[in-house]
């Protein structure tokens, strides 16, 4: 991968997780933290070093034990905490490790990624939910 493909590979994460970030906390009572976008560019860098090395099975099953660790320690997350974390790490896996030549394929894929959210967030606020 050159340097230009990394960059604008990167440069569609950010753009994508900032607009999930942005609309994900318009007119929310829970406000996710600025943070969690952070997630997302360490898990396309780290899915980037994966790449270009040899590892073995065993560092990818140690990443996910201390995960799993750090889950258990940490305070419950709400589902939409959740959803934007699961959404982020898959665009960051998408834009770090798809084999695509044009990178145009790589946008509409983010894009409709995004905007699928946006809607299901959409009407998820216009659904009043009772427990």
């Amino acid at each position: 991968m050159e340097l230009q493909e990394l960059f604008e590979r990167l440069a569609i994460l950010c753009i994508s997780i900032f607009t999930l970030y942005y609309f994900s906390n318009r007119n929310r009572n829970i406000r996710l933290h600025p943070l969690l976008g952070l997630i997302s560019v360490c898990t396309f860098f780290m899915c980037l070093v994966f790449t270009k090395a040899e590892y073995s099975l065993g560092v990818g099953f140690g990443l996910f034990a201390i995960f799993s660790i750090l889950r258990f320690r940490t305070e419950t997350f709400t589902i939409q905490t959740i959803v934007f974390l699961f959404v982020s790490i898959t665009l960051s896996l998408l834009d770090g490790l798809l084999p695509i030549k044009n990178l145009e394929i790589l946008l509409g894929i983010n894009i409709s990624i995004v905007v699928i959210y946006l809607i299901l967030n959409y009407f998820e606020k216009k659904v009043t939910y009772r427990f």
